[in-house]
């Protein structure tokens, strides 16, 4: 496999990216433990899954500092695939039409991990 170029900064939306994956990681996690926990939330019990999520993103993140070509589509795919499974947990089917779920203060961490994902 031949390396990019190495000797070329990298550039900032690419560090950007790597960030973003990795702060929606962390919110996942504080998702899962602060306000799942908090609330009793059934889903309280993802933490393990929200560990292995925050551990590849910190991959993707770390591939795509080190301009590795598989961490760009391992990004694009998990990224869009996360992206459906956020909003169909804030969006409601309901006789054909669709509604969002009445914001609240411990949808925060939520809002925060679809956002950076979407902006990643």
């Amino acid at each position: 496999m031949v390396r990019p170029n190495t000797s070329e900064a990298l550039p900032n939306s690419v560090k950007l990216a790597a960030a973003l994956f990795v702060a929606y990681g962390v919110a996942v996690v504080l998702n899962a433990t602060a306000i799942q926990g908090a609330a009793g939330w059934v889903g309280a019990g993802d933490f393990p899954r929200a560990l292995i999520r925050l551990f590849g993103t910190g991959l993707i993140g770390w591939g795509l500092l080190q301009r590795a070509r598989w961490a760009w589509w391992l990004g694009l795919i998990l990224a869009a695939v996360w992206l459906v499974a956020g909003a169909l947990a804030v969006l409601v089917l309901e006789r054909g039409d669709v509604h969002w779920l009445p914001p609240s203060g411990l949808q925060i961490f939520l809002v925060i991990s679809l956002l950076c994902l979407g902006l990643a």
